[in-house]
């Protein structure tokens, strides 16, 4: 209330002085004393405010005192208008953008879309409800990693900044952005549709083909491709395990919180209610393998979705290329090889990664968890299995 009455004061104070004084002497100390005070309180005016008391101030000073009150009046009123105008003219223009994005970016209700998994979790018969009767709640150190994930992928994404300035209330948007007068109201209506459109989503190349017919059986599963046993392989049987740092690396860099960008996420305005959510997908390509610690390189040849919320048992989506939500809808599914099914039954409480290397082929399987942001639209709990996924990884020459 201080601020407003500072803001109202100065502009009536120096009209009144230019309406009713007619020597030029003391309408020259008013403007004096309204220009001191405006620029002590420049922080508190807003920059119509400050200008309207710069414009009559000047006026104050320089027009002759032989002018008649209505020649005033028509001068006050004429410089009013027309610094009001310059002022509010963008603001309009910025308010009526923003009323347009926000038809174009709504609020929509992500109940539909989840309908499925209410259907699975409250199925007594499925697999999801299965594990977690037995099992209850995951273990205290999966939970410990998942938050310390938490915290490492913690960000500021601009997209989902601006998708929550597009609907937030007008007031409350003005109120908390920085800046003064037409400024600040661009500053916290100024939302553009380039700002709304993620600029990191890349397109996914398909991963690797693989052209000889070599087979190798690794705890139940025909793999195609495997190298043929050398001496090399033989002399590692004896060694200390040396997989499992690479393994993790690649874990780390295809997990939830990059299959789930923040950016794609959008603004979640309630359970189940979100601005700008796009269906989930890796943002780019994953990095290229390192070499491992024999200075070997490997290569994702194949990283498939594992559902376990979507049918009552788990399904695997078949896909040469990197899993994308909205292309699963035509992709055929498959059941769990000896390998998955082993690593499901560890990932559900105690693991987030189960890997078995054997003559150039690693087999992995990753837990997909409930993060913190996830809870905002799945009924779950924090740390339980949404899903996974399956890996395999070739030694390359």
């Amino acid at each position: 209330m201080f601020e407003l009455a500072i803001c109202l004061l100065f502009p009536l104070v120096l009209v009144a002085a230019f309406i009713s004084l007619g020597e030029r002497k003391n309408r020259s100390w008013f403007g004096l004393i309204g220009m001191t005070f405006g620029i002590l309180f420049i922080r508190v005016l807003s920059e119509l405010t400050f200008a309207l008391t710069v414009v009559l101030t000047i006026a104050l000073v320089v027009t002759p005192s032989s002018w008649s009150r209505r020649r005033r009046v028509v001068v006050v009123a004429t410089l009013t208008l027309l610094v009001t105008a310059y002022f509010l003219v963008p603001g309009i223009r910025v308010l009526s953008v923003r009323h347009q994005l926000r038809r174009e970016f709504p609020i929509e209700s992500l109940t539909e879309r989840l309908a499925f998994e209410a259907q699975t979790t409250a199925d007594p018969q499925s697999v999801f409800a299965r594990a977690y009767v037995d099992l209850m709640d995951v273990s205290p150190a999966v939970l410990r990693d998942l938050e310390l994930q938490e915290r490492k992928n913690l960000a500021f994404d601009a997209r989902q900044y601006e998708l929550s300035s597009l609907h937030q209330d007008e007031v409350r948007a003005f109120v908390e952005a920085a800046g003064l007068g037409v400024g600040r109201m661009i500053s916290a209506f100024g939302v553009r549709k380039e700002d709304l459109t993620p600029t990191n989503l890349e397109p996914l190349s398909p991963l690797p083909s693989q052209e000889s017919e070599s087979f190798v059986v690794l705890d139940g599963q025909t793999i195609r491709n495997a190298e043929p046993v050398t001496a090399e392989d033989d002399q590692r049987q004896g060694e200390e395990p040396s997989i499992e740092p690479l393994a993790r690396r690649v874990y780390y860099s295809t997990d939830a919180f990059k299959f789930v960008p923040d950016s794609t996420v959008g603004y979640v305005a309630g359970k189940q209610q979100a601005a700008g959510f796009l269906k989930h997908r890796f943002a780019r390509d994953p990095e290229p393998v390192e070499p491992d610690a024999h200075g070997h390189r490997w290569e994702i040849v194949r990283l498939e979705l594992v559902s376990l919320l979507k049918f009552k048992e788990a399904r695997v989506y078949v896909s040469k290329e990197l899993p994308q939500i909205e292309k699963l809808q035509a992709v055929p599914t498959r059941e769990l090889h000896d390998f998955e099914q082993q690593s499901l039954a560890k990932l559900w409480h105690d693991e987030d990664l189960v890997f078995h290397e054997d003559r150039g082929v690693l087999l992995m399987m990753g837990a997909l968890r409930a993060s913190k942001s996830c809870l905002e639209c799945h009924s779950v709990k924090r740390g339980q299995l949404l899903g996974a996924f399956s890996y395999e990884l070739r030694r390359r020459k």
